[in-house]
């Protein structure tokens, strides 16, 4: 019973700071639109509601475009971080947004790609890979000595998301998934001309395959 009272506490008390957070967050971006940063005094308050809105959050493709984004805030509060000159964020931030990119891949995990039309979903997280990944490699020569272990665990989990995106809209436009498939070819245009490693060359995660591949040396020595 105390446990149940507790909760509902600590949920009505968010529910009460969150216009203010809203109004707060909502103020200091419309200048310049900065992303906050972890000196900021209302940065914890929207990690706190981050979590919140991702718990309240049930559908499991809005789960994962949830957290695409909040992925890609990371690295961009990365970036203004650097900007300012506090380079003692970018351990943290980095190892955050490998959290959540970890976070993404269980996710995608739960998506049923065989019943639903995850065209928008792939979208939201291509963009938001696609854009976390050039903002960690504009900054990479900026990093302390100290994020470098973690910024390499960090770019590997979110392109093994950005390549369950590119699967899935290749799937689409294959036809082996619902959804849009002159919209799912459209994105794959775009994520082509971004250059780099384009979808067409890079496999996507194991689970959208059920085709095992055959053992080498299947025929004998």
């Amino acid at each position: 019973m105390r446990k149940t009272f507790t909760l509902l506490a600590v949920l009505l008390a968010l529910f009460l700071i969150l216009p203010l957070a809203a109004t707060v967050s909502a103020a200091e971006e419309d200048e310049t639109d900065p992303p906050l940063t972890p000196d900021s005094p209302v940065y914890g308050l929207q990690r706190a509601m981050e979590q919140v809105q991702l718990r309240l959050t049930h559908c499991p493709s809005e789960r994962a475009s949830l957290v695409a984004s909040q992925m890609h805030r990371r690295t961009e509060e990365l970036g203004q971080s650097m900007q300012k000159g506090r380079s003692e964020h970018a351990p943290g931030l980095i190892r955050a947004a490998e959290r959540l990119a970890e976070k993404l891949d269980f996710e995608c995990e739960e998506l049923d790609l065989e019943n639903t039309d995850l065209t928008e979903v792939a979208d939201i997280i291509e963009g938001s890979t696609s854009r976390a990944l050039e903002r960690l490699d504009e900054l990479k020569e900026q990093l302390p000595d100290e994020a470098d272990d973690g910024l390499r665990n960090a770019i590997d989990r979110i392109e093994e998301n950005r390549q369950f995106a590119w699967s899935v809209l290749e799937g689409i436009v294959e036809g082996e998934f619902p959804g849009d498939a002159d919209r799912a070819e459209q994105l794959l245009q775009r994520a082509r001309q971004r250059g780099g490693n384009g979808p067409e060359q890079l496999p996507g995660p194991p689970w959208l395959s059920d085709e095992e591949e055959e053992p080498e040396g299947n025929g004998g020595d």
